[in-house]
């Protein structure tokens, strides 16, 4: 008895085992490649092309990530500093030193005992009062955080509740750049952006350092991503 034995081979189509040889797949019913030469391969029989390997998406590049600078209410600070030095002072200065002060205002005796009575109790409250204020100001200037890479701009803003709002980089619309004279003094700036979106039609990137790379790197960014998604802004 003779045994024939022959080759086979996986259709790279739908992978059922066919023939070395065979040119059709028998399950599928597409034409394949078969091992070794085309010379078999029928004239005027259009082989599928080979399927390239998928490109991996590329990652977002990192542009920037930026907080707003103390500097932006360094007024408000200063102001609010001296104010509490007031407080301190009017609180824990020593009796002595205020008593003779009041002997040349008669006027004024009966007030100024009320308010040395009462003086510790309520300078602490306004001392508290005046601190609050000062670090609530600091935490939410601070905890807004700017994050822009090639594809998007994330703004992350809240002291206790978190708000997070995104913008598509192609979105944006013109960019510009603003400093008062304070702010080029402390070399800070603030960039606004129009945008195509509805829900944000302006954004502000209020008064970071080095504004000038951040508007750069943004402009950089939105005219790549436009041409990425071949976007025309009509105005």
């Amino acid at each position: 008895m003779t045994v024939t034995t022959c080759n086979t081979k996986q259709c790279p189509l739908c992978g059922e085992t066919i023939q070395a040889a065979a040119i059709k797949c028998r399950f599928c019913m597409e034409f394949v490649e078969p091992v070794g030469s085309n010379s078999n391969i029928p004239a005027g029989v259009k082989m599928p092309p080979k399927a390239s390997p998928a490109k991996k998406p590329t990652e977002p590049k990192l542009l920037f990530e930026r907080r707003s600078s103390l500097a932006a209410i360094a007024g408000k600070l200063t102001l609010a500093i001296t104010i509490v030095l007031a407080i301190i002072f009017a609180t824990f200065t020593p009796s002595a030193k205020i008593t003779p002060i009041i002997g040349k205002y008669g006027s004024l005796e009966t007030a100024m005992n009320y308010f040395l009575q009462y003086r510790l109790g309520v300078g602490l409250g306004l001392l508290f009062i005046a601190v609050a204020i000062i670090g609530l100001r600091i935490l939410t200037l601070k905890s807004t955080r700017y994050k822009a890479t090639t594809d998007r701009l994330e703004i992350e803003r809240g002291v206790f509740a978190r708000e997070i709002d995104n913008l598509d980089m192609f979105r944006i619309v013109d960019i510009a750049m603003r400093r008062s004279f304070t702010d080029r003094i402390w070399r800070i700036g603030t960039v606004e952006l129009f945008t195509s979106d509805k829900t944000h039609p302006s954004l502000l990137i209020y008064r970071v350092a080095r504004p000038r790379q951040v508007y750069e790197l943004i402009k950089r960014a939105s005219v790549e991503a436009d041409n990425r998604r071949s976007v025309i802004h009509l105005e």
